[in-house]
């Protein structure tokens, strides 16, 4: 029986997760204690979005793909931020240099093929401000 993943939702906890992160950065811990389950959960975090990326490049025809899609991206981007972080890569120093080469790899991959195939909003339908405007100017004669 296949699972159903709950995309929006998975994606929003992983985002929460690099908040969380970020936000740590701000205070002055002991790196020493805290390096190693730095370090585990920022793998856990790319290991998930790899995952999450690769399931939705593998449904083409899953409803909001683009929209979970366009999610995706922005975590994957956080996720980058945050291992290019000075104080990051202080605390795991070179141990994530292969994480960071192979997500900025996906991060292009994903860019390109949504740039290519994925409409933007206002190709799939919305319209633009400049649109609402000739349509409400009521004094073109």
């Amino acid at each position: 029986m296949a699972q159903k993943v709950h995309y929006e939702e998975d994606i929003f906890f992983v985002r929460l997760l690099l908040r969380t992160l970020s936000q740590s950065n701000r205070i002055d811990f002991d790196k020493d204690l805290f390096s190693g389950k730095i370090l585990e959960d920022l793998l856990f975090l790319h290991n998930t979005t790899e995952r999450l990326y690769h399931t939705l490049m593998e449904t083409p025809r899953l409803v909001r793909r683009s929209d979970y899609l366009r999610l995706l991206l922005g975590g994957m981007r956080e996720l980058h931020s945050l291992l290019e972080n000075e104080n990051m890569q202080a605390t795991v120093s070179e141990d994530l240099k292969d994480t960071r080469l192979r997500l900025a790899e996906n991060i292009q991959e994903l860019e390109r093929y949504m740039h290519e195939h994925e409409p933007s909003e206002t190709e799939s339908g919305l319209i633009s401000e400049e649109e609402i405007r000739g349509l409400l100017d009521f004094d073109a004669s």
